[in-house]
């Protein structure tokens, strides 16, 4: 018997040397990724976190793309740098070949892969035939190393002209989905949420940076779509989070409130105005008393769409850091989406952010006054300097324009035909370029 073991002991060894050398290759290989949020670390799915739209690994450069990347905002109709960090977290290098594309749709809660990414011309839209999302572009990734090689992808993006959307108020905003292909392990859905929490190389983004200037201002809300993207009748929640590294700056340093357009809001209320943690202030505005706040029971038709923003008005004007806040999107207790709001209370006015602020200036202190407030029938815009010439617009609550004309002296406004609630006067002298903003109650 030993004799017998001895003689076949080397078939034996180069059997299980092969074995081994068929095991180590097939395990050799690299996996590029790109992170979810901050704890993610490359298992699929990840289960480190709920909210899959604030990857910390997309980032937005402008005036040119040496810039350090930001969470900013694109600088709408002029030339952006999208950085990607990608990590390739294998044991193998990469093979060079595999591309990032990256692609963007309007600032929304309710998305869909991939009909709101690609060449995306909603009929039903404020502005039919205008793109509202599409691919971006793609780059190669180049050679990385295994066991934690590291690039920053970059690509050039003229992004869309704000003023192609007039339904969205402070439409600086764009949602950006970044993938690595090929390489999709988990087959795709339209659940942009499932994919990327069971793909490492897909990451999404929806973060807006929304400014909170010091001083009294009346606040404009920084506003997204709620969609349904079911095609099926869904009933539509609406709620707010706190980040999982946050810690409560946005409530103890400023007043949040949701904002509904008309259509939205009267849906809510004739359907009980189911809610907790909530104040109705009434004129569509939901004042949120803190981060288990949230509204529901809002019935929605397939492919039905509306405008939804927040906005803060400051209470501690000491105050100069940040503060970040999810509003998050569910039907039928299915999370869709959300947006992460970053609150910036910095004392500078950096061009990073949606201002969500007008100064509330006393009525007459420029020669300017707004009478009588509130008006019912109409209002008068008197101006002490008979010579100036101004240009006026009338914005609702959403940052709409209901009303423009020119006028010198004195202007006499019909607000009849206007909705109850609340309005911005905005008037710009046509020679000097200064403006002058008030705000009026329609009653």
């Amino acid at each position: 018997m030993k004799m017998q073991l001895f003689k076949h002991k080397k078939p034996l060894l180069t059997a299980l040397f092969c074995m081994v050398c068929m095991s180590s290759t097939a395990w050799a290989q690299a996996d590029l990724w790109i992170k979810d949020n901050a704890g993610d670390t490359g298992a699929e799915p990840n289960t480190t976190t709920s909210t899959f739209w604030a990857s910390p690994s997309i980032g937005i450069s402008w005036p040119n793309a040496n810039t350090l990347p930001l969470k900013a905002n694109p600088a709408g109709g002029a030339l952006n740098w999208v950085h990607v960090t990608v990590v390739n977290k294998g044991n193998a290098p990469s093979s060079g070949t595999e591309k990032v594309y990256v692609y963007y749709s309007a600032a929304s809660l309710g998305l869909s892969w991939s009909t709101q990414w690609i060449n995306y011309t909603p009929t039903t839209s404020c502005a039919p035939g205008t793109v509202f999302g599409d691919l971006i572009g793609s780059a190669t990734v180049p050679v990385l190393a295994g066991f934690g090689g590291t690039t920053d992808v970059v690509i050039q993006w003229w992004a869309p002209d704000p003023t192609n959307y007039p339904c969205i108020s402070q439409p600086g905003h764009f949602c950006m989905i970044a993938r690595i292909e090929p390489g999709i392990t988990y087959t795709e859905t339209t659940s942009i949420l499932y994919n990327t929490q069971y793909n490492n190389n897909i990451a999404w983004r929806n973060w807006s940076v929304v400014k909170v200037p010091p001083g009294t201002y009346n606040p404009v809300p920084a506003t997204v779509i709620t969609r349904n993207v079911k095609d099926v009748a869904t009933t539509m929640k609406l709620r707010v989070a706190l980040p999982d590294d946050q810690d409560g700056n946005v409530f103890d340093n400023a007043d949040v409130d949701m904002v509904l357009d008309n259509e939205l809001f009267q849906k809510w209320q004739a359907n009980g105005a189911q809610g907790e943690n909530i104040e109705d202030q009434g004129d569509g505005i939901i004042r949120l008393l803190n981060a288990d706040a949230w509204i529901d029971g809002i019935p929605m038709d397939p492919e039905e769409a509306h405008e939804v923003g927040l906005q803060f008005t400051r209470t501690n004007d000491d105050f100069t850091g940040t503060g970040e806040i999810d509003l998050i999107q569910e039907d039928d207790g299915d999370v869709t989406g959300g947006e992460r709001f970053e609150a910036n209370f910095a004392q500078d006015d950096g061009a990073d952010g949606l201002v969500t602020g007008v100064p509330d200036e006393s009525n007459g202190a420029d020669g300017i006054s707004v009478y009588p407030n509130p008006a019912q029938t109409e209002f008068t815009i008197s101006n002490t300097d008979k010579s100036a010439s101004y240009s006026v617009r009338i914005l609702d609550v959403m940052g709409r324009e209901v009303y423009s004309s020119n006028f010198s002296g004195n202007l006499k406004i019909n607000v009849e035909k206007f909705s109850k609630g609340v309005y911005y006067v905005e008037m710009k002298n046509v020679q000097t370029g200064t403006q002058t903003i008030r705000q009026i109650t329609v009653n």
